[in-house]
């Protein structure tokens, strides 16, 4: 008998929607770590967009965006080792 993740995994491969799934939880898992950091500041900075391995987060201002910028190696390190691959290879910056 196959376990659930794997028959989820092939459901996902069929419906075609793979890519959809990986960005929706690479962006997830960048929220988890923003809130990990300890700048509460980088609290109202949230995941926007992912694709072709670039991960869009969206910020307030300028500041933010800097404060993202110095901590953008450990929220890639963290997102690829949580996915056993190079998910992100590059973070850019959105102000709403």
């Amino acid at each position: 008998m196959e376990q659930l993740k794997n028959l989820l995994n092939i459901s996902i491969n069929k419906a075609g929607i793979k890519r959809q799934v990986q960005a929706a939880q690479i962006c997830t898992e960048c929220e988890k770590i923003i809130k990990t950091l300890d700048q509460k500041s980088l609290h109202q900075c949230k995941p926007y967009h992912y694709k072709n391995k670039i991960l869009t987060i969206s910020t307030p201002s300028s500041a933010h965006s800097q404060e993202i910028l110095m901590h953008q190696h450990i929220i890639k390190e963290k997102i690829n080792q949580h996915f056993n691959e190079t998910a992100v290879t590059r973070i850019q910056f959105k102000l709403l």
